[in-house]
């Protein structure tokens, strides 16, 4: 078939995201980004949306009150420099499941679509009778937003150079900023790969159980501690020492950017042990700080 395959940059090299290749079968994500679709097909949906609810044959779908509905801010968000500066923003909101603010003096309706290796962005400008898609197969935010703003500015008789210029700086800011001291400390570039003793592991090493999510499992190979979910095979990645209480886990599988601290905390008598990600800005979906495992016997 015809379709793309996702791409990351590992380690100063673009590969292929193998484990988000389009495939036949349905995952247990796919709510949240497994819709299979062409350039095409979001073009008519995103002609339905301008139209108020109606196809271009005249049939209406969604009634004029309900299609507008969705558009209502319901959420304010904060307007961010960049978006001032640029757009000349000055609000910005959350309705059903679109982000709505003011662009160039103009109302717009969008939304973005991350998955590791490909992104996505939709972009109404109902005043205009534009939209605007946009599908890369690469984990690049700035060249989403280059690409939407360039061809908004496009056709509203702006400057779409001025969009990819500022994206190029933001890249290039952002890769300067991550060779500082700050960055090291919101955990941006990882911690020493220290080995744990067998000392040190001794009591820590074995099963352990959340409520929700089930079981997991650090194991000695060789010289190496390691990490595995039952549930969830591509959690599974080796273990080094950061401090007394303090581990911290670096996937094997890179696409998975989230890399966690484990922290342990003994309580009557029972081993418990939490998890947080080590980055700030790392994949959020990773919400591995909401776990509480605890040692099984």
């Amino acid at each position: 078939a015809n379709v793309v395959a996702p791409h990351l940059y590992m380690d100063g090299e673009l590969i292929v995201d193998q484990p988000n290749r389009i495939r036949k079968s349905s995952t247990l994500m796919a709510a949240a980004g497994g819709v299979k679709c062409s350039v095409h097909d979001l073009m008519t949906w995103v002609d339905l949306q301008l139209r108020s609810g109606v196809t271009k044959q005249g049939t209406r779908l969604v009634s004029e009150q309900q299609a507008l509905k969705m558009w209502y801010p319901v959420t304010p968000l904060r307007v961010s420099k960049t978006a001032r500066e640029l757009d000349n923003t000055h609000f910005s909101g959350y309705a059903l499941g679109w982000r709505v603010n003011d662009f160039r003096g103009q109302w717009m309706v969008s939304h973005t679509g991350t998955l590791s290796g490909a992104m996505s962005q939709v972009v109404l400008l109902p005043d205009s009778n534009l939209a605007v898609v946009v599908l890369i197969n690469q984990s690049s935010g700035y060249a989403r937003n280059a690409l939407s703003r360039g061809v908004m500015n496009h056709f509203l008789g702006q400057d779409p150079q001025q969009s990819l210029t500022r994206n190029i700086e933001r890249q290039q800011e952002r890769q300067a900023w991550l060779k500082t001291d700050e960055a090291k400390q919101k955990g941006m570039v990882l911690p020493p790969e220290n080995p744990i003793s067998k000392k040190s592991s001794r009591k820590r090493l074995g099963r352990y159980v959340d409520p929700w999510f089930g079981k997991i499992t650090m194991t000695r190979k060789g010289d190496d501690i390691v990490f595995q979910a039952d549930k969830v095979p591509r959690m599974v990645g080796k273990v080094y020492e950061y401090d007394k209480d303090t581990w911290w886990v670096k996937w094997d599988n890179r696409s998975v950017e989230a890399d966690s601290w484990i922290r342990f905390e003994r309580k009557k008598r029972k081993l418990h042990m939490t998890m947080e990600r080590i980055a700030e800005d790392s994949d959020w979906s990773m919400s591995v700080q909401d776990l509480f495992f605890t040692k099984a016997r």
